[in-house]
């Protein structure tokens, strides 16, 4: 049981193979989660970001190649695109004509985790036969007082990167606020080092 424990928490729940939670030890599916904390490890602003780096997932993206905005298309271990259910907070976010989702628009820093289920998941989720990627978005504060965290950081060409985020309780209401901007001159075309 030690061993096991080196791999995985028993007390990790997810969400996505059943609709249920229900521990990661016993559910039977290929399931990857990325956590809140490997997400900042990985300093991507975007969902797009953080999936690019999922094991088995291939992202092209179409409308504007990456930008802001732009759609992409998912492929789990080879699937196409209209097999690949994408969710955010268990609801779906593909587009109904292609299967492409917005995932470039969704700020990483508002992502509590991601669970994507690699395989058939038809039985839960339709005609989902290549996998499932549910985004799942940050809690409302529990606290009375609001509480928050503002970070901003700056590189060459004059990238900069501002995010601010508050959460917090309001009587029976919770709530939590994201805003964020991201900024550059473009790509450095010399390398010089």
């Amino acid at each position: 049981m030690q061993i096991l424990r080196m791999f995985y928490r028993e007390k990790e729940l997810v969400v996505s193979p059943t609709r249920h939670p229900k521990s990661i030890s016993q559910v039977a599916e290929n399931i990857t989660v990325v956590s809140e904390k490997q997400i900042k490890e990985m300093n991507a602003h975007t969902v797009a970001e953080v999936l690019n780096r999922v094991p088995g997932l291939f992202i092209s993206f179409h409308e504007g190649a990456g930008s802001f905005g732009s759609t992409s298309l998912i492929s789990i271990q080879g699937s196409e695109a209209r097999h690949v259910l994408v969710l955010v907070d268990g609801f779906p976010w593909n587009f109904l004509n292609s299967g492409a989702a917005e995932t470039n628009s969704i700020p990483a820093g508002i992502i509590e985790r991601i669970e994507v289920i690699k395989g058939p998941a038809s039985s839960a989720w339709g005609s989902s036969l290549g996998g499932v990627v549910n985004i799942i978005t940050k809690p409302a504060g529990s606290g009375k007082r609001p509480a928050g965290s503002i970070r901003a950081s700056y590189g060459e060409k004059t990238a900069q990167d501002h995010r601010a985020e508050v959460s917090g309780r309001s009587g029976p209401l919770g709530y939590y606020l994201f805003a964020g901007g991201q900024d550059s001159d473009g790509l450095m075309t010399t390398h010089d080092f």
